[in-house]
């Protein structure tokens, strides 16, 4: 996988990935945490999220995604409702939610914080860096070996991996209970359909408490080995996009519906002739995509229709998107 900071991409390896979720596992259980608990995740794409949920999960527990922009209710009905023994929050605006209502969740017993700035010189038993829960499973691991390994073996399909909720626009927020066999079907299902390899890549931008995103970034990536690109924030997606230039884009239909309404209005500018090219070469690429779609043959004046199409306009389109090895 990669990530992006302050402009720079770094690279972490599978080896690098595999010991910090080991880490994050082993620290976990040096604090309590057993089989079948729930621990709580709160914060932006980064690997840090796939450390923590992968640790959970490794250790045979339950992680909790919580959406980042969750007001303190929200985010306390979450936690309570799953009975979240650990909450891992990216940075101090988290953790101040946490401390609002820590009093009112008894099961929770530790906050786990990536991001320590502003919190260095703040004393509260329940706060924990991630990098303290790090150093502590590493000497967990050295104390007792082969312990990780029996711990994962033990692991079962039919195992709960995960709680999704929903938004709870029309109510209390619902939790999905979502199994490992459930993971890894859907994992299997996809690869057949995107054929993804290890030189493939794909860009992490939906929210990871997401089922969609975690199907990408953890399920299909563990299976296929592709790489996973983190942006460096939500506001740098676009420029991020074109940094990448992924091999696979996946997204949900409101963020495709946003692709296509901002073409709309930029070719509404444009000169009388630059307009009426692109609404033919537009219905020529519908009506292409039709017959490839469906499987059926498609007519030599199409094929040719589409080759002049893609080469005269939707190339230059793909490549302003970042699309250009979609």
């Amino acid at each position: 996988m990669r990530m992006k900071d302050y402009g720079i991409w770094h690279d972490i390896t599978w080896t690098q990935y595999y010991q910090n979720v080991k880490k994050v596992a082993m620290g976990l259980h040096a604090l309590g945490v057993k089989r079948g608990d729930h621990v709580a995740i709160v914060g932006e794409n980064k690997p840090e999220w796939l450390f923590s949920a992968m640790g959970v999960m490794s250790l045979g527990g339950i992680f909790v995604g919580v959406y980042t922009t969750n007001p303190v209710a929200e985010c306390e009905y979450v936690v309570g409702h799953s009975e979240s023994v650990v909450f891992f929050c990216e940075d101090e605006e988290q953790f101040d939610k946490a401390l609002a209502f820590r009093d009112r969740t008894p099961h929770l017993k530790k906050c786990v914080v990536w991001d320590m700035e502003g919190l260095k010189h703040f004393n509260d038993p329940m706060l924990m860096s991630l990098d303290d829960l790090m150093a502590l499973g590493e000497k967990t691991d050295q104390e007792n070996p082969g312990l990780y390994e029996k711990i994962v073996e033990e692991g079962k399909t039919e195992e709960t991996a995960s709680i999704i909720y929903t938004s709870g626009t029309t109510g209390p927020p619902k939790g999905a209970m979502i199994g490992h066999q459930n993971y890894l079907w859907i994992a299997r299902a996809t690869e057949k359909i995107t054929k993804m390899e290890t030189k493939d890549e794909t860009i992490s931008f939906l929210p990871l408490n997401h089922v969609y995103e975690q199907i990408f970034d953890m399920m299909m990536h563990m299976r296929a080995g592709h790489i996973v690109n983190f942006t460096e924030n939500t506001d740098t997606v676009m420029n991020d996009l074109r940094d990448v230039s992924p091999t696979l884009f996946h997204a949900v239909p409101r963020i495709w519906e946003k692709y296509h309404s901002g073409i709309v209005l930029r070719m509404a500018d444009a000169t009388w002739l630059k307009r009426t090219v692109f609404n033919i070469c537009f219905k020529i690429g519908s009506r292409y995509n039709t017959y490839k779609l469906s499987n059926k043959p498609i007519p030599w004046y199409l094929y040719l229709g589409y080759q002049l199409a893609y080469f005269s306009v939707f190339w230059k389109l793909k490549e302003r998107l970042g699309f250009d090895r979609v």
